[in-house]
C-alpha cells in the first residue's frame, strides 16, 4: 500500500504498442488525465534480443511518460502475460531458505526455455493445501528484463512495480473477485494476448495460463474458450469442495465478446465483465482509443488502492 499520493502513472510496454496512462486525484477520486500510445518500435519478448536494440524503446518511453520523468511518484510497469513464465508447484516438502526455493523455481522454469537463455526468476510461498507445498514460481529471460529495465532509465523514468497483466490485474481487483467467488477464476483477452488465472477458497493462485493471440486464425475464440474451459473443469474435479460458478472477464474485443458467449453456452457459467474504468473520471480531450489503454490504466490505479 503506498501512502497518499496525488498522481500516478501505469505504463504497459506490449508487444505491439507502448502506452503510458496519468491519473490525478481531484475531489476523491481518480481521473484519468493523459494517455499516451506510440507502436513498439521493435519485436520484443519472442527470440533473443538483439545487442542494444532494445535501447531503440527508451525515447518512445521517454516521450509517452514524460510527465513522470524524474518525479518520485508510483509508476507501475506492465508486460504482457506470455512474456513471463508461471507455474504453481505442489510440493512434499518446501525448501527452507528463500534461495533454494528460488534455485527449485528456476530449475523447474528453465524447462521451458532454451537451455542457454539465461531466466531471472522469483518464487513465493503461497503456503499449504491438501498436504502440499504451494510454491509461485514466476520467471523471464533475464536479457529482456535487464534490457527493459535500462530502457526505463535511459528515459528517466524509474518503475516501482513491475509485474504480468494477469497479476496486475488480479491485484487491483482482489478484494471484490474474493468477495463475489471462492473458487474463482480471472480471464483476459488483450490485443495481443490472453491469460486465465484460477485461484481458490483462501485466495490462492493455483493456475496460471497466458497464450500470445493468432488473429489469423479462424478459430481463435473457439480455441480461447476451449482451453479455459478445460483448465476451469481440471481444477474443480481435483479438489474435494471445489466448486467454481463465475468466470471473470476482461476485454472489449469482437473475440473477447464471443469468447464469452461461448463460456457461458458450454459451461453453463456466468461470465461477470470487470471494468477497470467503472467510477472513472476522463479529462476532456483524453482518448481511449489504443488497445491497451485499460490495462495501462488498471495498473496505475492499483497503486493507489
Amino acid at each position: 500500500m503506498w501512502p497518499p499520493y496525488a498522481e500516478l502513472w501505469g505504463l504497459s510496454i506490449g508487444a505491439q504498442e507502448i502506452v503510458a496512462c496519468q491519473l490525478l486525484h481531484r475531489g476523491g477520486s481518480w481521473r484519468v488525465a493523459a494517455v499516451n500510445v506510440e507502436a513498439t518500435p521493435i519485436p520484443i519478448y519472442k527470440g533473443a534480443p538483439v545487442a542494444d536494440s532494445v535501447q531503440q524503446l527508451a525515447p518512445v518511453i521517454a516521450r509517452v511518460a514524460a510527465g513522470a520523468a524524474g518525479k518520485c511518484i508510483p509508476l507501475s510497469v506492465v508486460i504482457p502475460d506470455p512474456a513471463v513464465s508461471m507455474a504453481i508447484l505442489e510440493l512434499e516438502t518446501l525448501p527452507e531458505t528463500a534461495a533454494d526455493r528460488e534455485a527449485l523455481a528456476r530449475w523447474h522454469l528453465q524447462k521451458l526455455w532454451s537451455p542457454d537463455t539465461a531466466i531471472a526468476c522469483v518464487a513465493q510461498d503461497l503456503g499449504m493445501s491438501d498436504g502440499k507445498h504451494l510454491l509461485l514460481a514466476s520467471a523471464m529471460p533475464r536479457a529482456w528484463l535487464e534490457g527493459l529495465l535500462s530502457a526505463c532509465h535511459a528515459a528517466n523514468v524509474v518503475p516501482t512495480v513491475w509485474q504480468s497483466a494477469i497479476a496486475h490485474r488480479f491485484n487491483r481487483f482482489e478484494e471484490q473477485l474474493l468477495r463475489e467467488s471462492r473458487d474463482g477464476a480471472l480471464l483476459a483477452i488483450d490485443s495481443a494476448s490472453w491469460a486465465l488465472l484460477l485461484w481458490d477458497q483462501d485466495g490462492r493462485v493455483r493456475h496460471l495460463r497466458s497464450r500470445w493471440r493468432d488473429p489469423a486464425s479462424a478459430n481463435e475464440a473457439e480455441t480461447i474458450a476451449m482451453e479455459t474451459e478445460r483448465a476451469v473443469r481440471a481444477y474443480t474435479h481435483a479438489g474435494r469442495g471445489r466448486k467454481l460458478d463465475t468466470v471473470h472477464f476482461i476485454g472489449a474485443s469482437d473475440v473477447a465478446n464471443r469468447v464469452a458467449a461461448l463460456l457461458e453456452a458450454r459451461m453453463q457459467k456466468a461470465c461477470a465483465r470487470l471494468s477497470p474504468l467503472s467510477g472513472m473520471e476522463i479529462a476532456d480531450g483524453v482518448s481511449l482509443a489504443p488497445a491497451d489503454a485499460a490495462l495501462a490504466i488498471t495498473v496505475a490505479l492499483g497503486n493507489g488502492r
